[in-house]
C-alpha cells in the first residue's frame, strides 16, 4: 500500500463508523440512480442550489440535520439510533421531544426533537457508568463543554461524526437506520466505493493503544501498544 496521506484527526473513535457513513452514501448515490434523480432535482424538492445536494451525496463529513433532510427528500426518515449492550439506560424523568413533536405537520421540527433528545440519551447513558463530562470530554480529546453543549442540546445541528465520537467515546454504536413510507426500517448496506484516488492511512492515538488502517479498507483495523508506536515515530522523526 502505498500512503500519500495521514491523517492524525481524531475524528472516528472506531473505522465502522467511516464504514457506515461511506455505507449510507453510496445508498444514496443507488436511490438517486434507481429512482433516477440528479443533484438539481433533489435539491430542487428541498429548495437548495444543485450544489448543496452535491455536497452531501459525494461526501462524508455531513451535518446531521442536512444529511436527514436530504434523505427526506429521497422518500426515507434516517433515524440515528444507539446501540447499547451490556448497559441498561435509565428512562426519562421527564416526556421527549419526540412525543412532543411526533405529530409535527414539518418532518425537520421531528428530527430536530429527536437529535435533541439523543443528547440526553447520551447524558443518561454516560451517568449509569458513573462517568463525569470531564472523564468523557478526556476520551473524546475534547474539552468539558464538548460534553455539556451535544447533552444539552444546545446546538442540534451537530456533524454525524461527532454523534458517532460521542457515543463510540461511551462504549455504544450510533447506528444509521433509514425507514421507508411504508415503515420498514433497514440500515444501508455494504457500500461499493472504489478504490480510485488519494490513499489514506488513518491514525488514532488513544491512551492504552494506537489504531492505524487503511481508509479505503477500514476493516482492515492495526492495534499498536500506545508505546510501541510512540518508540516508532521517534525513530522516524
Amino acid at each position: 500500500m502505498v500512503v500519500s496521506k495521514i491523517n492524525r484527526n481524531l475524528d472516528d473513535l472506531h473505522p465502522d463508523d467511516r464504514l457506515n457513513r461511506l455505507r449510507l452514501r453510496d445508498w444514496m448515490q443507488e436511490e438517486m440512480r434507481v429512482q433516477g434523480v440528479g443533484n438539481r432535482e433533489l435539491a430542487a424538492r428541498v429548495r437548495k442550489a444543485a450544489g448543496w445536494s452535491y455536497g452531501i451525496t459525494t461526501g462524508l463529513n455531513w451535518r446531521a440535520a442536512s444529511l436527514q433532510e436530504l434523505v427526506r427528500a429521497l422518500g426515507y426518515t434516517l433515524h440515528l439510533e444507539p446501540r447499547v449492550a451490556h448497559v441498561i439506560v435509565p428512562p426519562r424523568t421527564s416526556v421527549a421531544l419526540s412525543e412532543v413533536y411526533a405529530g409535527h405537520r414539518d418532518p425537520s421540527q421531528r428530527d430536530e426533537a429527536a437529535r435533541r433528545d439523543l443528547g440526553d440519551y447520551a447524558r443518561r447513558l454516560r451517568e449509569v457508568q458513573n462517568l463525569t463530562s470531564a472523564m468523557l470530554a478526556k476520551r473524546l480529546n475534547s474539552g468539558g463543554d464538548v460534553v455539556r453543549i451535544f447533552e444539552e442540546g444546545d446546538r442540534p445541528y451537530f456533524l454525524l461524526v461527532t454523534a458517532q465520537r460521542h457515543f463510540r467515546a461511551l462504549g455504544a454504536e450510533l447506528s444509521l437506520v433509514l425507514e421507508g413510507e411504508d415503515g420498514v426500517r433497514f440500515e444501508p448496506p455494504v457500500g461499493r466505493w472504489d478504490g480510485a484516488g488519494v490513499c489514506e492511512v488513518n491514525i488514532i492515538e488513544l491512551e492504552d493503544r494506537t489504531l492505524v488502517w487503511n481508509s479505503r479498507q477500514p476493516e482492515t483495523v492495526v492495534s499498536f501498544p500506545a508505546d510501541v508506536w510512540k518508540l516508532w515515530l521517534e525513530a522516524v522523526r
